[in-house]
């Protein structure tokens, strides 16, 4: 009888014991695949986010540091250096393409309605180039970006900024002529300019920017878009990042309406700092204007660097249309990044 109730609690034990060991081997098999999840979580990681990790808070996880790297990754702001790398991707041709992103032009209506426009205006008057690049995530689109075109006064808006972020001292001295130079496009007061304080600063912004596609000493010259923009884009790091004491009043010149269609096209919607520049007949019949639109999607900044550079001469409202449509696709790339 004890014999039977000894084989009776050592078959319990027995089974007790094969549960345990069931049971820690299903932890054993769920922990495995845990690692092996978070594994490819953080291969799926960019390696361009790797260096995130390291100033990132101590989660326990290592699936909570991959996830924590990725939304660093996402909601941080591209850096000038990144901004003007994308821009360098640019390429030839007249057709309309994008640039660093995964936003496709012709899936979409906005999209779809911008490549018709260009079209027809590229059979209207020939010469219809532009860029835009996104300074927040350096997205962008352009169309026959590197083809250089005349720059009529487009350049002053670049040289008068260089004057004020690398002399800011010449700001309270030259207001004057700063402001005639951009606000109404004088062409002796940028003579002037010129004159008293030389080409240095302008070869220090296109060295910044990495541009080297024309002279610094030249007053106006053929540029491509893409180039003019990159510019633009250290243009904006002054105005808003790397400011000195005089880069608020020196922004606040750029913020205009004549002759500019950029500015014309977004009144009333986003502030817009922008230099024009044009030029009828002579061989040279263009019509550019070039800068910064700060924009919104979806409550959030989004600014964003355009330059556009045709032979459309005096064709404003066809190029203020050219501008909205250009600004409803930048709106849909930013919320396809959003998402």
């Amino acid at each position: 009888m004890q014999n039977k109730k000894a084989t009776a609690v050592d078959g319990h034990l027995d089974c007790e014991e094969n549960k345990m060991q069931e049971h820690a081997e299903n932890n054993k098999s769920k922990r495995l695949l845990r690692v092996i999840l978070c594994t490819l979580l953080i291969s799926a990681v960019s390696l361009s986010a790797l260096p995130l990790f390291s100033s990132l808070p101590v989660t326990g996880t290592a699936c909570a540091a991959a996830k924590n790297a990725a939304t660093v990754q996402k909601n941080d702001p591209a850096t000038k250096k990144q901004v003007l790398s994308a821009l360098s991707k640019v390429r030839g041709g007249k057709a309309l393409r994008t640039f660093n992103t995964s936003y496709r032009l012709g899936r979409t209506k906005s999209g779809r309605k911008l490549i018709r426009y260009v079209k027809k205006m590229q059979r209207r008057y020939g010469k219809f180039r532009f860029v835009v690049v996104d300074i927040k995530s350096g997205e962008g689109f352009y169309c026959d970006a590197r083809k250089k075109t005349y720059s009529a006064s487009c350049l002053k808006g670049p040289y008068v900024a260089a004057l004020c972020k690398y002399k800011p001292w010449s700001y309270k001295k030259s207001k004057w002529n700063m402001r005639r130079t951009i606000v109404v496009s004088n062409n002796d007061t940028y003579l002037s300019l010129r004159l008293r304080y030389g080409s240095k600063v302008m070869k220090k912004l296109m060295r910044s920017s990495g541009v080297h596609s024309f002279s610094a000493a030249r007053r106006y010259t053929y540029v491509p878009p893409r180039d003019l923009a990159k510019l633009w884009v250290s243009v904006y790091w002054y105005f808003y990042r790397d400011k000195n004491k005089v880069s608020r009043k020196c922004r606040a010149l750029y913020t205009h309406g004549y002759q500019s269609f950029i500015y014309r096209a977004m009144k009333g919607r986003f502030r817009v700092h922008a230099k024009p520049g044009w030029f009828p007949g002579g061989g040279y019949n263009v019509q550019n204007d070039a800068g910064i639109i700060m924009a919104k999607v979806k409550g959030k900044s989004r600014p964003y660097v355009v330059c556009v550079m045709t032979s459309a001469c005096g064709r404003h409202k066809q190029l203020r249309k050219l501008v909205r449509l250009i600004n409803n696709v930048h709106t849909d790339m930013c919320r396809q990044a959003m998402l």
